[in-house]
């Protein structure tokens, strides 16, 4: 037995919602002959009949019961699942957790991870200093998401991508 796709489910929750194809196809937006052939490919993809068909709407059988409980709750999750996937996408939340090494050179990063904290007040950064072994221990394991160091100590690691931001002068 497959599990029909979310369309579909949607489509038979609306029925079972509106309690007629007639006022379903009209809260969906689609014809009610689609609608029709999309719950009807529902029952026959799962090999039983969901809706009691009356001469005034329809009426949920058992598994019709079973079905749309359930469907409900996973279109519920569905689309709070686009919600989260979609607040990622816009930076609007998330996390960002950079490596700096050595450890000194955090001070060079508070102006900048300030204004990005400022622009993106939703991601949560957090930043770890160490030793240049440490911190591209961390980025190879996926630890951290960035490191900020001295290039010619991190070029040791050929696994590393590595591009050089801005070139700093120290004394």
């Amino acid at each position: 037995m497959k599990l029909p796709d979310l369309r579909k489910l949607r489509h038979v929750v609306g029925v079972a919602r509106s309690g007629s194809f007639t006022a379903a196809s009209n809260l969906l937006g689609i014809t009610q002959s689609a609608l029709t052939k999309s719950v009807a490919e529902v029952e026959h993809l799962l090999e039983m009949t969901l809706f009691e068909r009356l001469p005034r709407g329809v009426q949920l059988t058992e598994a019709g019961k079973i079905l749309v409980d359930r469907a409900e709750r996973l279109l519920a999750d569905a689309g709070e699942l686009m919600i989260d996937l979609e607040e990622i996408n816009r930076l609007q939340r998330g996390h960002l957790n950079i490596g700096v090494a050595p450890a000194a050179f955090v001070t060079f990063l508070e102006n900048t991870v300030s204004r990005f904290a400022q622009v993106y007040p939703g991601i949560q950064i957090r930043v770890r200093a160490g030793t240049i072994d440490e911190m591209a221990g961390l980025l190879i394991n996926g630890q951290v998401d960035l490191c900020v160091g001295a290039v010619n100590y991190l070029e040791a690691w050929s696994e590393l991508d590595i591009s050089l931001i801005s070139g700093l002068r120290y004394f």
